[in-house]
């Protein structure tokens, strides 16, 4: 799960994965337009993007609390030996639907721990606790033989060779942007949400951007340039917000039962609407 950030004496607005990964997928449902090059192939992206944390939804559908705040464990701190359970869960569900999917949710998973591929400065690797690092390392092994397996096959084809050669990378790209800008605002709450440079936005399947966000008021962020299809996109996403319960699972589980769902809203702006 994903605990948003909160102000102080304010409850935390609470947020599945599978939640996430659905604002992440309205994200990619409106990025293109004459300056970005739309997504393809459309299809299969946008079935990744919808389910690229997939190995989260068990661990969401049963909540673990955090002892020191009382609240669900958020993403980055869940304990290690839940968290190594989801990434291979991701991969097959997604390898499940079409190689292609498989195929970047390997390297999705690999990548968060590596720097995102040079995209982020940040390499969760260096966070493992020492003692998980054997059974961390096994699993990105395997992601990386599931890399190797899964090209070798899409070779095969030519279609998805196509797809190798010519979107490979764009695709993978336009996922860490969808991922990262979907975390930026699921896991901020709105007063604490500061700007914020998304490095390497595909323009073609060849050029690149940095795209920044930028909070004005009213909900409203302005965002250049522009990747979308309309001058302002505005979207939601769903939760609960939750104050620290008493500090055990029953308690935990007792107030999401009771906590009523809530949307946040957004609206994403072009500077020629901004102004």
């Amino acid at each position: 799960m994903i605990v948003q950030s909160a102000t102080s004496d304010q409850p935390h607005f609470i947020v599945t994965m599978a939640e996430h990964s659905g604002f992440a997928g309205k994200l990619a449902r409106v990025f293109g337009n004459t300056d970005f090059e739309g997504i393809t192939p459309l299809t299969e992206m946008l079935y990744l993007i919808d389910h690229h944390d997939r190995g989260w939804f068990e661990l969401d559908a049963n909540p673990c609390v955090n002892p020191q705040t009382g609240l669900p464990w958020h993403l980055s701190n869940t304990p290690s030996a839940l968290k190594v359970t989801t990434m291979m869960k991701s991969v097959d569900f997604n390898q499940a639907h079409h190689l292609y999917c498989g195929l970047l949710a390997a390297m999705h998973m690999w990548g968060i721990y590596h720097g995102r591929y040079g995209l982020s400065e940040r390499a969760l690797v260096s966070d493992i606790p020492n003692k998980f690092k054997v059974l961390f390392n096994e699993q990105f092994r395997l992601l990386a033989q599931r890399q190797t397996l899964l090209m070798a096959q899409l070779n095969q084809q030519p279609t998805t060779l196509y797809w190798l050669q010519r979107h490979l990378w764009q695709n993978y790209k336009q996922l860490q942007f969808f991922d990262t800008l979907a975390l930026y605002f699921n896991g901020t709450c709105e007063q604490e949400r500061q700007s914020l440079s998304l490095v390497q936005v595909p323009i073609t399947a060849t050029e690149t951007t940095t795209v920044t966000i930028k909070s004005l008021k009213g909900n409203q962020y302005l965002m250049t340039p522009f990747p979308f299809n309309e001058p302002v996109i505005t979207l939601s996403f769903k939760g609960q917000y939750l104050m620290p319960a008493k500090r055990d699972q029953h308690a935990l589980l007792e107030a999401l039962a009771l906590a009523p769902v809530a949307a946040q809203v957004v609206h994403i702006v072009s500077e020629e609407m901004s102004e």
